[in-house]
């Protein structure tokens, strides 16, 4: 009884931390999706941005080009080569941030597990 006890101390203590850690993760990602929408209005002036540009982590650098094009017109072709390199360097740390909170659920999930598996009841008919 004491083991299962101190066990479910470790858990939670570790359940905390990483809930934590994914917070942190996802606000990072949050603001990382901001600072490069903002970006996007102050170089290309537009106040509004459609859903495609403003999700451009979840998109290729063709689509975010295309409806780039679509919203803004034709930008120059040296600003076109800027931003294509911006997007895809940001989109890699997006992509990376992504997985690494795709590791932290996964590991929530595993310590629910266990914790859901230490405290259920039996039944003993």
């Amino acid at each position: 009884m004491i083991h299962k006890i101190e066990r479910l101390k470790e858990l939670a203590s570790s359940l905390n931390s990483k809930l934590d850690t994914l917070i942190d993760k996802q606000n990072k990602l949050h603001s990382m999706r901001n600072q490069v929408v903002n970006q996007f209005r102050k170089d290309f002036e537009v106040g509004t941005v459609t859903n495609p540009i403003a999700t451009w982590d979840n998109t290729t650098w063709v689509e975010f080009d295309k409806e780039a094009t679509s919203l803004v017109g034709t930008a120059s072709s040296c600003m076109t080569a800027d931003w294509e390199e911006y997007f895809l360097l940001e989109k890699e740390k997006a992509d990376q941030l992504k997985l690494e909170i795709a590791r932290e659920d996964k590991e929530i999930n595993r310590i629910l597990d266990e914790l859901h598996s230490l405290t259920q009841k039996r039944v003993v008919i």
